[in-house]
């Protein structure tokens, strides 16, 4: 620009940042540069030739320094300013940078703290032969620009001169006008990177013009990897569990949690309610698999532009034998194209109270990666992968494991998600969050560093502790990985203990991972229940009951309690068979002259005198109409049989939901014989009446929902 004119460099403060897919996540987000403890006009180095930095820009994403050369000088200095049209900017002003191929010049350096990509940088104010050479590097490579790198060529208006870009990265102005706007003779550079540093050199273009040199940067926006592996968490119907989404990520500076958000599928309407740190309380009343992308906003970025963290609870009925197993995610990391082995079920577990264990065999990949190939080890149920020639950045599949129930297996899916790494990367280490479960007043023991991996095969250790909960148990962790866990006697629900494990690189990297336990309300049962019916027939009561998976049963009692004591009795025994299942009956003979209704209970026993008991069913044994209902007192969510019988079969019924203050919520239809199936999942907690009406009589029903 001409003498008389002040230069000025200008950095709008209001960026745009992107969050790429460190692991897969939506991860797209916006982002204000700040300039903390640097108030508007704070000014540095004015008159003289000393450096200066402007550090912990972008929450602490990037720092801009400038610096003079030669007989070059700052003329005002760097100054901290705002326009009404950008907003806070960098203003810098040299002095005597008389051309970009002499020592008299000033550089500026847009340094990141880790590499970003689709990088976009929009200068205005090149006029008047201001020129500005660019260079790119990612980490000390440099990288090769051209014209197609630039875009949004625009000179000021009413003028004839453009901004002429030569060599690539060369950029003159020639206009004679606009040169203070922050709006006018602008250009934009755009590169995919991924870029680490950007160096400006600023001059005249003619060895004799020594003016000050005009650049503006109004417009600075790139995208950033943010590390957000998935969470996992494991609790029991309507038990509270709690957790930490920010335990296992590399967070930048200022980052916050924001409200979740259910992803399709989900069993239930129940959210976890989290806090700006990333803790969180989840409570559920129906069983099954929760999803929920929870934002996890950097410093400065705000919904919805903001990474999503999947959150995946896997929610267990204490009492149920057909649990899902508990299948949870894996991490690796490898180097370019070098295969890892992932302990697909170090992390994965057999979902219910039992013996039951789960199939390597069984292990199959449903979604094969896109960048690679893996294949399963049937012995083992590991998976291997292999990433295609050359490919680095993220892979992810999605396995199936069953586990050995009978006469059912019962099936489970997890992802792997897997970082493929450059050959010269720094070193870095991986921790997966690990799953195991216990009996009531069991311990239990594992190995958390079975499924972390190094991709530099340096040895890992973990971090001892031994850590006390009170009310809950103590955790002691070796430095192998191995741990046990003491639970507080009758303590029972869901506990967690964040580790971290650390490489003997050079240097050493570290990184973070949670052992979630689950201890079941009572001792684990000696078999699987598949079903406990309970049917009366003029009188009498036929109790039958399938089971699978038996091991070291012993016999089965059966006992009776009436509605008005609730004081249970044994009435009879039935000895196991030493078959791995069976099919079992006893009838209760003329079960109406000891009760009108009462409820019925399976205590199995197992050699060692350990037992546990069935769910009660409710029964009515007196008058024409007699009913079942199992069970009468639920969770939300689960579903209520009805089973109606008397002298006349196959006679129809109607059957009504009634809450309390009379509103008939739901009806089903049936015959004599026949079971119908009353949903809870939009009932709230109260007591509820269920009206049977038939040409034989009325009769009703309690039903509790808790």
């Amino acid at each position: 620009m001409k003498k008389g004119f002040f230069a000025f460099f200008l950095l709008f403060l209001a960026l745009k940042a992107a969050f790429s897919q460190c692991t897969p996540a939506t991860v797209r987000g916006t982002a204000t540069v700040n300039t903390p403890n640097y108030a508007l006009n704070t000014a540095f180095n004015s008159g003289n030739a000393a450096p200066a930095t402007i550090s912990n820009l972008s929450s602490g994403m990037f720092s801009f320094s400038g610096s003079v050369a030669g007989t070059a000088r700052w003329g005002n200095g760097i100054r901290i300013q705002n326009d009404p049209t950008v907003g806070d900017y960098i203003y810098v002003q040299p002095q005597s940078t008389n051309n970009t191929t002499t020592a008299n010049i000033a550089t500026y350096t847009l340094q990141f703290n880790e590499a970003v990509t689709n990088f976009s940088l929009r200068c205005a104010g090149l006029n008047n032969q201001d020129q500005l050479r660019i260079t790119a590097f990612n980490g000390a490579t440099a990288i090769t620009l051209s014209n197609a790198n630039f875009t949004d060529n625009v000179a000021d208006p009413g003028n004839s001169g453009t901004i002429v870009i030569s060599g690539g990265n060369v950029l003159t102005g020639n206009n004679t006008a606009g040169g203070t706007s922050v709006n006018t003779n602008r250009i934009t550079l755009t590169i995919p990177g991924p870029v680490t540093r950007i160096v400006m050199t600023s001059g005249k273009a003619d060895a004799n013009n020594t003016s000050t040199v005009t650049l503006g940067f109004t417009s600075l926006s790139y995208t950033r990897c943010v590390k957000v592996p998935p969470d996992i968490n494991a609790s029991f119907v309507n038990m509270q569990v709690t957790g930490n989404v920010g335990t296992n990520d590399i967070k930048p500076t200022g980052t916050t949690y924001g409200t979740p958000t259910a992803q399709p599928g989900n069993p239930g309407p129940a959210l976890p309610s989290i806090n700006a740190d990333g803790t969180y309380t989840f409570t559920a009343a129906v069983a099954g698999v929760y999803k929920f992308s929870v934002p996890m906003c950097p410093g400065s970025v705000v919904s919805p532009d903001c990474p999503l963290i999947d959150l995946v609870i896997r929610i267990s009925d204490a009492s149920a034998s057909n649990n899902k197993p508990f299948a949870n995610t894996d991490m690796a990391t490898t180097l370019v194209n070098t295969a890892v082995t992932l302990p697909t079920l170090a992390n994965d577990k057999a979902g219910s109270n039992n013996a039951v264990t789960l199939n390597p065999a069984s292990v199959v990949i449903l979604t094969q990666p896109q960048h690679g190939t893996a294949s399963v080890n049937s012995t083992t149920g590991e998976i291997t992968y292999t990433p295609g020639a050359g490919y680095t950045g993220y892979d992810r599949l999605t396995y199936e494991v069953s586990d050995r129930s009978l006469p059912t297996a019962q099936t489970a899916t997890a992802d792997q998600i897997i970082t493929i790494l450059p050959a010269a990367s720094e070193n870095s280490t991986v921790a997966s969050d690990d799953y195991n479960s216990t009996p009531l007043n069991t311990t239990v023991s594992g190995n958390v560093r079975t499924n972390d991996i190094d991709p530099e095969n340096n040895t890992q250790t973990i971090t001892t502790q031994t850590t006390t909960i009170t009310g809950k148990g103590t955790l002691t962790l070796a430095s192998n990985g191995d741990y046990t866990f003491v639970p507080v006697s009758g303590f029972n629900g869901p506990v967690n203990f964040p580790y971290q494990v650390c490489d003997n690189g050079a240097p050493s990297v570290c990184a973070a991972a949670t052992l979630y336990l689950l201890v079941f309300p009572s001792a684990s049962l000696p078999l699987d229940l598949l079903s406990f019916q309970a049917v009366s027939d003029n009188g009498d009561v036929k109790l039958i009951w399938t089971t699978a998976n038996q091991d070291n049963v012993n016999r089965f009692e059966l006992e009776r309690a009436p509605l008005s004591s609730g004081s249970y009795s044994v009435i009879g025994t039935v000895p196991a068979n030493t078959e791995r299942s069976g099919t079992y009956s006893f009838t209760d003979l003329q079960a109406n002259r000891f009760m009108d209704r009462g409820y019925y209970r399976l205590k199995m026993v197992d050699n060692d005198g350990r037992f546990r008991y069935s769910r009660t069913i409710l029964v009515n044994t007196g008058g024409s109409v007699t009913t079942t209902l199992q069970p009468n007192v639920v969770p939300a969510g689960q579903p209520v049989m009805l089973y109606v019988s008397g002298t006349q079969n196959q006679r129809s019924y109607r059957a009504d939901l009634i809450s309390a203050n009379g509103q008939v919520l739901q009806t089903v239809k049936g015959v004599s014989g026949s079971y119908q199936r009353f949903d809870t999942y939009s009932l709230k907690k109260g007591v509820y009446i269920i009206r049977i009406i038939r040409p034989a009589g009325v009769v009703t029903e309690k039903l509790v929902v808790q």
